[in-house]
């Protein structure tokens, strides 16, 4: 006798599509030519929180509250800088001209990138 097996589908996994980056959000993994990049959490909620909101200027102290929550800081500015260049020197193929995370002088971060594959 045999038994009916009914397949369950998986949940989908959000998965973000940036020319030649993609996040997988579930799973906390970046790629970059299909490439795994290691990243810090600090880093990847970063990332993701920028990616997921292309185009929006982000302020460093609105970067740091929503890493940190409800933690102070004494040099917020510093802490984000160092991130962000920590985060460029992985990702990017050339961190001194960004193609995914770029400055806004004077007032921030903003995530810019052809979306698709």
């Amino acid at each position: 006798m045999q038994k009916k097996i009914t397949m369950i589908p998986a949940k989908t996994t959000p998965v973000l599509f940036f020319h030649g980056l993609v996040i997988l959000t579930h799973h906390r993994q970046v790629l970059r030519n299909d490439m795994e990049i290691s990243l810090s959490c600090s880093e990847f909620d970063i990332l993701l929180y920028l990616a997921q909101q292309p185009g929006q200027v982000f302020t460093k102290t609105q970067l740091f509250q929503h890493l940190y929550q409800d933690e102070l800081a004494v040099d917020i500015d510093n802490l984000i800088y160092c991130l962000i260049r920590s985060l460029r020197k992985k990702m990017e193929p050339d961190p001194r001209h960004p193609r995914y995370i770029h400055t806004v002088r004077g007032v921030g971060y903003k995530f810019e990138a052809l979306s698709g594959k």
